[in-house]
């Protein structure tokens, strides 16, 4: 990475996400909200679980079929890997870093096309939704400079 490039830093987990934007390495980090456009978890725009009620009694039984919340999960980071590469262009980022659970991380890199995946400087498989930026700015110094 270059060190006047700017960077896209991307915390993520399973239903939420963060953007930040790094002017140059080890400066300060800005989050960008409107970055993230209209992405919000599927389960936030109405998707329910499903349930089927016995006629004869009191049982509630389950639909069966594949984990709702997995499916829900699975969508959010498609469509968060799809928006990082709309913003990696839009915005001429030159580099990013993505810091997400490890589940989370995987299917991020995944869904990523493989341009925008070649973009990708560092990751991390840690849950950092709730880091302020000046704790992210000591992960990504920690990324960038391992000790010994």
């Amino acid at each position: 990475m270059l060190i006047d490039g700017r960077s896209l830093i991307v915390v993520a987990d399973a239903a939420h996400a963060r953007f930040f934007e790094e002017r140059r390495q080890g400066g300060h980090l800005r989050e960008q909200p409107e970055w993230l456009g209209d992405l919000v978890p599927s389960h936030k725009a109405g998707a329910q679980r499903g349930a089927i009620h016995d006629r004869m009694g009191f049982a509630l039984h389950a639909t069966g079929g594949s984990d709702p919340r997995r499916l829900e999960t699975e969508d959010f980071l498609r469509r968060l890997a799809q928006r990082i590469g709309q913003v990696m262009r839009a915005e001429r980022i030159d580099a990013f870093v993505l810091f997400a659970p490890p589940r989370a991380l995987g299917l991020l890199r995944e869904h990523l096309d493989p341009q925008v995946r070649a973009k990708l400087a560092h990751d991390a498989d840690v849950d950092r939704i709730d880091a302020t930026p000046d704790a992210l700015r000591d992960h990504l110094r920690q990324l960038r400079f391992p000790a010994g």
